[in-house]
């Protein structure tokens, strides 16, 4: 890790194990140390970024790279080996899955119509992962895209690759990602039941919209009843997908 000498605007710790010293700006420490208070994670800078990893999976990257990570007032600093590892993963996220870009507002999370364009569905025909918005219904497009409320944080879908990677290699193949899917079992089939069911409210509310192009007054009355019923019936199921993919 690059040395720089000012004081005003660093602070340094001994690294464990070794003698010499490495320095943390304030505004990366004052960072790390709010990530810090993520439950069951621990604050980890590598570079000049910050991630709070997961304890499970901090555990098999210190058993990895030993001698790979300091440690300063609580807060891990990713070196070496353990350092370049997690910039790829970090890299695979916000570029190769588009998070960076869906991230409109930068704000760290991405909401459930940020989502639409973070690369997180698995085509097993071709072996890409594809954004939602380049596979789902344009009606359900246009009612997720009015969905401001929090998806995922890139926190969690950085730990989500993190361990997914059993081959450390820094990127998720296909394989790996449904390897992870399979042990979720029951899990993912309940996924793939609601893809269905949201497939099915998509066609009926479709109906719906049909006739009311010719419905009467009264007629349109009910329709419209029907219709913001079977609204709020997919928004159920898109927040039940969204609460249960974010698991």
């Amino acid at each position: 890790m690059k040395i720089n000498t000012n004081n005003n605007s660093y602070e340094h710790t001994n690294k464990i194990l070794q003698k010499d010293k490495i320095y943390l700006s304030k505004d990366l420490l004052k960072k790390a140390q709010m990530a810090n208070n993520e439950p069951n994670k621990t604050a980890v800078i590598y570079g000049d970024k910050v991630v709070a990893i997961d304890n499970s999976i901090l555990g098999g990257l210190e058993s990895e790279y030993k001698r790979g990570f300091s440690q300063h007032k609580g807060i891990l600093i990713a070196k070496g080996g353990a350092q370049k590892y997690i910039q790829k993963i970090s890299d695979f996220v916000l570029k190769d899955l588009n998070v960076a870009n869906a991230d409109k507002n930068h704000d760290g999370m991405i909401s459930v119509a940020e989502s639409l364009d973070a690369r997180r569905i698995v085509d097993k025909k071709n072996g890409t992962i594809l954004k939602p918005i380049e596979v789902l219904p344009i009606s359900s497009v246009i009612q997720i895209k009015k969905d401001n409320s929090n998806f995922m944080s890139i926190n969690d879908i950085i730990n989500i690759q993190l361990k997914l990677d059993k081959n450390k290699d820094g990127k998720i193949s296909i394989k790996e990602i449904k390897d992870g899917q399979l042990t979720k079992g029951a899990a993912q089939s309940a996924i793939d039941s609601l893809y269905k069911q949201l497939a099915k409210l998509e066609k009926e509310a479709a109906k719906i919209i049909a006739k009311l192009t010719h419905a009467d007054k009264k007629q349109s009355k009910v329709l419209q009843r029907q219709l913001t019923i079977k609204n709020v019936e997919i928004l159920a199921v898109l927040d039940r997908l969204r609460k249960m993919q974010g698991a």
